[in-house]
């Protein structure tokens, strides 16, 4: 729901053209960073046609890692 808010929103004031998300609730709420991912990436994708860039933060090696794969996975 965090991301399909932040891209409504985004989307109703017009001019965002770039939006960018840290891996939500994955450090101190230990969310699963892949469960996490797969929903972000989901999201991410189903809004990528209405946006010129869209950027996932992540903060160490295995949650880039995760987000990685991921990604090859959707290819």
């Amino acid at each position: 729901r965090t991301y399909e808010r932040a891209f409504a929103v985004a989307q109703a004031e017009g001019s965002i053209r770039s939006i960018a998300f840290p891996a939500i609730s994955t450090g101190v709420y230990r969310f699963p960073k892949r469960e996490a991912a797969g929903i972000a990436l989901a999201v991410m994708r189903a809004h990528e046609s209405a946006f010129e860039r869209i950027v996932a933060c992540v903060f160490d090696e295995g949650s880039l890692g995760v987000y990685r794969e991921g990604i090859a996975a959707h290819r």
